[in-house]
């Protein structure tokens, strides 16, 4: 994927072949592989290796899907933050502290 800025206007070009879907699927499958073994080994452990909140925009231009799907920075803040509230509160019922 490669981006050009023309005229103060920012246009991104996606050059599409079978090879290069191929080459994306390939990419994608490895990226999730990854992600499978490390949440099998600890689920902490995948939840602070990867930034997860990237997933759904790098998974949207791997596949080419419509990125109006995807939220906006604002809603991913408040997102990220009722995600931290929620493992937080289950690591005070667990009895575990809050890292």
């Amino acid at each position: 994927m490669q981006q050009n800025l023309i005229k103060d206007l920012d246009v991104k070009i996606t050059l599409t072949s079978a090879l290069s879907d191929q080459q994306n699927n390939f990419d994608l499958n490895k990226t999730i592989q990854a992600y499978t073994m490390m949440l099998n080994i600890s689920p902490e452990l995948a939840m602070q290796s990867f930034e997860i909140e990237a997933f759904a925009e790098y998974i949207v231009n791997k596949t080419g899907a419509d990125h109006s799907l995807l939220r906006d920075d604002l809603d991913k803040d408040e997102m990220k933050q009722m995600i931290s509230q929620m493992i937080a509160q289950q690591q005070l019922q667990s009895g575990g502290l809050p890292q």
